[in-house]
C-alpha cells in the first residue's frame, strides 16, 4: 500500500474534480468539503472501514479480502496522519475505543483460522503497543468489540466458529480488561451455529448492552440483546431477523440499532424503550446486498436526530430520522461502495471516510438547519386553461442551500383535500402537468419544499379557472336505420366517443315508440360500455316503429350521437306451439335426490328468445301451491336440474308423488307443453347410517367389544322404525325394545357387540327395517377371532386347518385386511391377480408355522375393480376375490 507524502492544497485541488464526478446534487447542497486522500493504492476488495471521533477524528481500516495489518490514522479537517499499520495485527476483524479521558485502545482477532485470539493494543506516548493475547480459547475466537466504561475498557467476543457448517457453537463472551489481562470473564449466551458481528453499546446510564447475530436451525441470521444490569448480563433476547447489527445511544440514551436485513435486501431499524424492543422499521428506498458486508453500514446522532449511513454496492446513501419517520435517502457519492463510515465530531460536524478504487478519502459538513424559503410564489402562464391541457407552473426558492425536493400537489376543493402530483429536484423551478378530469371550475396549486432535515416550506398558487370540453360527436352502430328485428332481445351498439379533457365517458341509451304509448319509453343507466341489450315488446300492431338514441356524459357536459335518433321495426310475432316434454318420463321412479328436468324448445317463426316456466307439485296442479317453481329466476334453456333440498318427500313415503308441467314464454304469449302434468315417483332411502359399514378387526377368543352405529333421516321427514336384527346372530345389539319414530333431523345411537368364541373369521348383516320395504338398509358386519393380531408371520399354537378367508371389509378403498390360516410348516405365499390372469404383486412369501395370519392389502395405486388373491400353502391352494371400489 503507498502512502501518500503529503496532503498539499494541490493534491485537494487535483481531486476536485473527482467530486464533481463522484457527487450528487444532494453532496454539494451539504457544503461537503472537496474529498482528502487518506491513503492510496489500496488493493481492491471489501475493506473493513471504521471511523471514530471525540475532538480529532480516528480511522482504521484493513483488507478485508486478504488478511493483513490492520491501519491506523488520526486527523480532522486539515489534514490526516500517515496510516501507519499496528504491529502483529494478522487479523480479519478489528475494533476501536476512545475512553472520556482520551485514552485509545483497540481489541483484535488475529492468527489463522480456525484457530484465532483475541489480543489487545494500547496507544501510548504517540504509537501502538504491540498487541498482548488476552482470550485463547478452544476454539476461533473473533468478531471482538471493545468500549470503554468511564477510564475501564469492556470487550466482548465470540468463542467458536463463524463458519455455519461447522458443528461448534459460537459462545458469546464478555469481560473486564484491567492491565492486559481479562478480569471476570463471563458466557453470556450460547449461540446457535455461530456469532457474528458482536458490537456494545452504551445508554445514557453508562449501562452497556451486547448486540450480535447468530444462524437458527434454518440457517437464517438473527439478532440478539444482552443488557448489564446490578453486575449481572441478562438472557439474550431475540430481536428478529437482520445481520450486521450496529447500535447507538439515541434520544433520552433510548438504545437504537440498525442491521442489514437479508430477507428484504434493506436496512432495517429498531428501538430499545427499556423493556422491549420495538417492531421492525424498513427504511425506504435502503437497497442494500448482502455483498456489502460487514461495517458498511451505520447510525449516529446529531444532536438529537438519528442519521443512517449505507452502502448499496454501488453508492453510499444516508437518511435522517425526524418527527417519528425516516426521510428518503439522500445520495452521497456514486461508483464507490466498497467500504464507508461516518462520525459526528464536537461542534455537531458530520464526517465521513470511504473507500473508492484503490484510494481511501474523507469529507465532512456542517449541518445546516435553516428550511427553504420561495423568494416568490408559483406563478401561472394562463389564468384560464382548458381541462385535459398542459399546466406550467413557475418558482424561485432563496434562503436555504440544502433543499432537496419539491412536491407539487393540487386541490379543486379549495384546499380541503390535495393530490400529489410530482416531486421535483431541488434545482429545478417550472414544472408542467395536465391536470385531470376535475368536477369544479378551479384549481390551487400548492408547493412543498424541504430539506434533508425535513423542515419544510410551503406556497400556495392563486386559483385559476377551468373550462371543461364536452365529449366529441360520435356514430351509432346498430341495429340500422328502418331493420327489422325479430329478436325479443335487441343488442344496441355505438362508438366511443373521445374527450379531449380525458375525462371518463359514460353512455345513456333512450329508446320509444313513435306513438309513445305508455310503457315504451325507457332510459338505459348509464354505462361505461358502447353496447347494451333490451326486451323490446310492443303493446300493439299500430305500434311497432321504434326510436333510439345514445347520450354520451363527462360529468359536466353531454353530447348526442350524430345524426340523431334512428328507427328499427319489431313486429308482434305469430303466437308459438305447444312442445313436448323429455325427461323424466310418466310415471318415472328415481332414487337420486338430484333430478334432471328436459323438454324441447316450442316452434317460433320470429326465433324470438324463450323463457321456460318449470313447476314442481305434490299434489294435482292448483290443488296445491309448487314446491318448486322457476317464475323467478327464468329459465333460458331447455334443461334443468333439481335438487334434493327442493323434492324432499313431506312427511312419509306416500309423499314421494310429484307432478311437473312447463310454461313457455316468447314475451307476447305463454303455452302450456303438450300433454299436461306428468308424475315422478321419488324413491329415496329414507335412513342411513355412520358408518355404513363396521369392521372390529381381530379380537382375542371370549374378549367383547363394542362400536357404535348412527341412524339417521337423509330426506324423509319422519319415520318408525319397526325391528332391528342380525341375520346370523354373530354379533348382537343394544337396540331398544321399543322400535323408535325418528324425526328428520334425530340420530339415534345404537351399540353393536362381538364376543368371539372360536378362531376363525365372523361375517353377519345388521337389518334396520321401517314402516315400508324401501326403507330397509342393511350393514355389513365383520371380525376376526385370532392371537394374532394383524402381523404376518404371528401366530398361535391352537391347531388350525388350511384356509383363506374372505377379506375385510369388500368392497374396500384403500385398504383391506386378508386373514389365512397355515396347517404345518412350510413356505406360504398370497399373490394378487387381476380378472384376465395378469399376476401383479406378492402380498405375502414367507416360511411359517401352523398358525392363523393376516396381511393388510393397500390398494392405492389401482384402478376399481375385482381382484383375485391366490393363496399357497403346501399342497393347499384357495383363491378368494377383492372389490376395490374408489
Amino acid at each position: 500500500m503507498n502512502i501518500p507524502r503529503s496532503h498539499s492544497a494541490s493534491f485537494a485541488t487535483a481531486f476536485f474534480s473527482l467530486l464533481c464526478v463522484l457527487t450528487t446534487d444532494f453532496a454539494r447542497a451539504q457544503h461537503w468539503s472537496a474529498p482528502r486522500t487518506i491513503a492510496e493504492g489500496l488493493s481492491p476488495g471489501n475493506y473493513h472501514l471504521k471511523l471514530y471521533a471525540d475532538d480529532t477524528l480516528h480511522t482504521i481500516f484493513q483488507n478485508y479480502t486478504v488478511r493483513g495489518s490492520i491501519y491506523y490514522s488520526t486527523g480532522d479537517t486539515a489534514a490526516w496522519s500517515v496510516p501507519q499499520p499496528i504491529s502483529g495485527t494478522n487479523s480479519f476483524f478489528g475494533s476501536f475505543a476512545l475512553s472520556p479521558t482520551g485514552k485509545r485502545s483497540m481489541v483484535f482477532s488475529r492468527g489463522d483460522y480456525p484457530h484465532q485470539v483475541i489480543s489487545l493494543s494500547r496507544f501510548d506516548n504517540g504509537s501502538w503497543k504491540s498487541p498482548v493475547d488476552l482470550y485463547d480459547g478452544d476454539h476461533n475466537s473473533a468478531f471482538p468489540a471493545v468500549a470503554y466504561n468511564q477510564d475501564t475498557l469492556l470487550i466482548a467476543w465470540m468463542n467458536g466458529t463463524n463458519n455455519y457448517m461447522d458443528p461448534v457453537p459460537g459462545d458469546v463472551y464478555t469481560g473486564i480488561v484491567s492491565a492486559d489481562t481479562i478480569l471476570h470473564q463471563t458466557k453470556v449466551s450460547t449461540g446457535n451455529k455461530g456469532a457474528w458481528s458482536i458490537s456494545i453499546v452504551k445508554d445514557a446510564n453508562n449501562t452497556p448492552s451486547v448486540l450480535w447475530q447468530s444462524l437458527d436451525a434454518r440457517l437464517e441470521s438473527r439478532l440478539y440483546h444482552s443488557l448489564k444490569t446490578s453486575g449481572q448480563w441478562t438472557a439474550p433476547t431475540e430481536i428478529g431477523y437482520g445481520r450486521f447489527p450496529v447500535g447507538i445511544a439515541g434520544p433520552e440514551g433510548m438504545l437504537q440499532v440498525i442491521y442489514h436485513n437479508e430477507i428484504k435486501s434493506r436496512i432495517g431499524y429498531r428501538q430499545y424503550n427499556g423493556t422491549s424492543w420495538s417492531g421492525e422499521t424498513v427504511l425506504p428506498q435502503s437497497n442494500a446486498p448482502s455483498s456489502t458486508g460487514h461495517g458498511n453500514h451505520k447510525i449516529v446522532m446529531i444532536g438529537n436526530t438519528p442519521l443512517a449511513q449505507w452502502s448499496t454496492g454501488e453508492s453510499i446513501m444516508m437518511a435522517i430520522q425526524k418527527d417519528g419517520r425516516w426521510s428518503r435517502p439522500r445520495l452521497f457519492t456514486v461508483g464507490t461502495g466498497e467500504a464507508a463510515d461516518i462520525a459526528v465530531t464536537k461542534g455537531s460536524l458530520l464526517n465521513i471516510v470511504w473507500k473508492s478504487g484503490g484510494n481511501m478519502y474523507h469529507s465532512f459538513s456542517s449541518v445546516d438547519t435553516i428550511p427553504p424559503v420561495f423568494a416568490s410564489f408559483p406563478k401561472l402562464l394562463r389564468d384560464t386553461i382548458e381541462a385535459g391541457t398542459p399546466v406550467t407552473v413557475n418558482w424561485k426558492i432563496s434562503g436555504s442551500d440544502t433543499m432537496f425536493h419539491t412536491e407539487i400537489a393540487f386541490s379543486t376543493d379549495l384546499g380541503a383535500t390535495w393530490k400529489v402530483i410530482d416531486t421535483v429536484a431541488s434545482r429545478e423551478t417550472s414544472y408542467t402537468f395536465t391536470p385531470p378530469v376535475l368536477f369544479s371550475d378551479s384549481c390551487l396549486i400548492r408547493m412543498t419544499a424541504d430539506d434533508f432535515w425535513l423542515n419544510k416550506q410551503s406556497a400556495y398558487s392563486t386559483t385559476f379557472s377551468i373550462r371543461n370540453l364536452p365529449p366529441r360527436s360520435f356514430s351509432l352502430s346498430g341495429p340500422l336505420e328502418n331493420t327489422i328485428v325479430t329478436p325479443n332481445i335487441v343488442a344496441f351498439t355505438w362508438e366511443a366517443s373521445a374527450d379531449i379533457s380525458r375525462d371518463t365517458i359514460r353512455y345513456s341509451l333512450r329508446v320509444k315508440s313513435m306513438l309513445a304509448q305508455a310503457g315504451l319509453d325507457t332510459t338505459f343507466p348509464p354505462t361505461l360500455t358502447t353496447s347494451a341489450s333490451l326486451t323490446i315488446k310492443p303493446v300493439s300492431v299500430n305500434d311497432t316503429m321504434f326510436a333510439w338514441s345514445v347520450i354520451a356524459h363527462d360529468g359536466i357536459d353531454s353530447t348526442m350521437n350524430i345524426g340523431g335518433p334512428r328507427t328499427f321495426i319489431r313486429p308482434i310475432p305469430p303466437p308459438i306451439l305447444p312442445f313436448p316434454l323429455f325427461q323424466p318420463f310418466d310415471s318415472a321412479r328415481s332414487n337420486v335426490p338430484n333430478l334432471q328436468f328436459t323438454w324441447r324448445k316450442p316452434m317460433n317463426r320470429l326465433y324470438d328468445i324463450m323463457r321456460y316456466h318449470l313447476r314442481i307439485f305434490s299434489a294435482p296442479a292448483d290443488s296445491a301451491p309448487p314446491v318448486f317453481d322457476t317464475l323467478i329466476p327464468n329459465i333460458l334453456s331447455t334443461s334443468l336440474t333439481v335438487g334434493k333440498f327442493v323434492l324432499l318427500p313431506v312427511a312419509s313415503y306416500a309423499d314421494s308423488l310429484f307432478y311437473w308441467h312447463v310454461l313457455a314464454d316468447d314475451g307476447f304469449d305463454t303455452v302450456h307443453n303438450i300433454g299436461g302434468e306428468r308424475r315422478l315417483v321419488l324413491a329415496l332411502p329414507a335412513v342411513r347410517t355412520i358408518p355404513s359399514s363396521i369392521d372390529f378387526g381381530t379380537v382375542t377368543p371370549a374378549a367383547t367389544v363394542f362400536s357404535d352405529l348412527k341412524i339417521y333421516l337423509p330426506y324423509i321427514r319422519k319415520i318408525s322404525v319397526d325391528s332391528i336384527y342380525f341375520i346370523r346372530k354373530r354379533f348382537f345389539t343394544t337396540a331398544p325394545s321399543i322400535p323408535p319414530v325418528l324425526v328428520k333431523g334425530d340420530t339415534l345411537t345404537i351399540s353393536v357387540g362381538f364376543s368371539p368364541d372360536s378362531l376363525m373369521m365372523y361375517e353377519d348383516t345388521l337389518v334396520i327395517s321401517g314402516e315400508h320395504a324401501a326403507f330397509t338398509i342393511e350393514v355389513p358386519v365383520h371380525g376376526t377371532a385370532s392371537y394374532s393380531v394383524g402381523i404376518p408371520g404371528s401366530r398361535n399354537d391352537r391347531p388350525v386347518e388350511f384356509g383363506l378367508s374372505q377379506n375385510f371389509p369388500n368392497p374396500f378403498n384403500p385398504s383391506t385386511v386378508i386373514p389365512f390360516h397355515v396347517k404345518t410348516t412350510g413356505r406360504t405365499t398370497l399373490r394378487l391377480y387381476d380378472v384376465l390372469g395378469r399376476d401383479l404383486m406378492t402380498l405375502f412369501d414367507q416360511i411359517v408355522t401352523p398358525g392363523s395370519y393376516s396381511v393388510e392389502f393397500v390398494g392405492k395405486d389401482l384402478p376399481s375393480g375385482v381382484y383375485i388373491c391366490v393363496m399357497h400353502s403346501g399342497p393347499f391352494t384357495a383363491s378368494r376375490k377383492l372389490l376395490l371400489a374408489k
